[in-house]
């Protein structure tokens, strides 16, 4: 879903139905329960609210903005850009001037006819989403101002890894469910080792779901980072939690025997979504 400010604003919430809906709002909650701080006061609900449009609303229409934009395909257009109009406009003097006025109007063409049409509402809508990201953020407090820039500067690597044609979804994922899952925490009391450690574990197994879902080469890397919380369950004297998540791990596994990719990322979400709240349940 994406709530539009005419056509150039659009706030993605979230942009998640051509792989999976897994939702950060998810991962908040998971984070929220591991504070075990949260009560229902008008405030506390205030502040879990805030956390969710952060996480589900503008980092993810940062993210959107900024990485999920063809930019590879956007610039090749520009060196195949009508330069005998822009030349036709400025002649062909060889001055320094001439070529800076040449260049700027060629920009300013090339923007009007092609850059503005596909990246402008993108462009727009990241830095819309980053003011108020931070806004929002500073209600939360300090160290929610201080996840949303590492979610900024994830997303800023993610994009220069997506312009050169390599892999981002690990990023992704430690945005989507890591810093999520953090700021649910934080916003309520002090981060604990073990949150975060889930936190980060959890990043990679559903990572690994969005490389399934983008038609990576089939692996099962989703498998070991639940299977490192099932041990880590047992370390912390929780058996019926241990045995929980391994039960939603054989699911996953069993699944993969019949489903691949797109199919079994989009099914599977449901037993990793239930993976989280079983392990949030069992750290707190």
């Amino acid at each position: 879903m994406n709530i539009e400010t005419g056509q150039i604003i659009r706030i993605q919430i979230p942009v998640r139905a051509r792989t999976l809906w897994l939702s950060p709002a998810w991962a908040v909650m998971c984070g929220i329960i591991t504070s075990s701080a949260f009560m229902w006061t008008g405030r506390d609900v205030l502040i879990a609210a805030l956390a969710l449009v952060v996480v589900d609303g503008m980092w993810a229409t940062v993210w959107w903005g900024l990485v999920d934009t063809d930019w590879r395909s956007l610039f090749a257009t520009w060196d195949t850009f009508e330069v005998e109009r822009v030349e036709s406009m400025w002649g062909a003097a060889g001055s320094s001037a001439a070529r800076s006025q040449h260049g700027l109007a060629r920009l300013r063409l090339w923007w009007q006819a092609i850059g503005k049409q596909q990246a402008g509402s993108p462009i727009l809508s990241a830095l819309f989403s980053t003011v108020l990201a931070f806004l929002l953020s500073a209600v939360i407090g300090g160290a929610a101002v201080g996840l949303t820039c590492a979610a900024l500067a994830l997303t800023q690597i993610g994009l220069l890894l997506r312009v050169r044609g390599r892999a981002v979804n690990w990023l992704h994922g430690f945005v989507d469910v890591g810093l999520a899952w953090l700021l649910g925490h934080i916003a309520f009391g002090p981060l604990s080792v073990l949150s975060a450690l889930t936190a980060l574990i959890f990043s990679f197994s559903y990572a690994a779901m969005l490389d399934l879902a983008h038609g990576a080469t089939p692996t099962r890397r989703w498998i070991l980072p639940q299977l490192i919380t099932v041990f880590l369950l047992v370390f912390l004297q929780q058996p019926f939690a241990a045995l929980a998540l391994l039960t939603m791990l054989i699911a996953q596994a069993l699944l993969a025997t019949v489903l691949h990719g797109l199919d079994f990322a989009r099914t599977a979400q449901l037993w990793l979504m239930l993976s989280m709240l079983i392990a949030a349940l069992g750290i707190r």
